[in-house]
């Protein structure tokens, strides 16, 4: 997906209507799994996916976790991981 971005110059997702969609959107743009992206939040994958998937919603610390997530670029992201 990074590449697709890249190429186009912006991203073809729909945009996200709410935060497990951000969350969704944002860790598809990034080409990073459940996992890495929890690694990222500091949460366990379960918690992410729980958020994904609306069941839960971050609060407190956890939100301002996500929202530090979401406010990464990609590319700063993706060169953390590689680098």
């Amino acid at each position: 997906m990074q590449a697709v971005i890249r190429f186009l110059g912006y991203n073809p997702l729909p945009p996200a209507k709410g935060l497990s969609e951000q969350l969704v959107r944002h860790r598809t743009s990034l080409g990073i799994t459940q996992k890495e992206a929890a690694r990222q939040i500091g949460v366990d994958p379960g918690t992410l996916a729980r958020w994904e998937r609306s069941e839960r919603e971050p609060k407190g610390p956890l939100l301002q976790a996500v929202r530090g997530f979401l406010a990464r670029e990609t590319d700063e992201v993706v060169s953390r991981r590689v680098g």
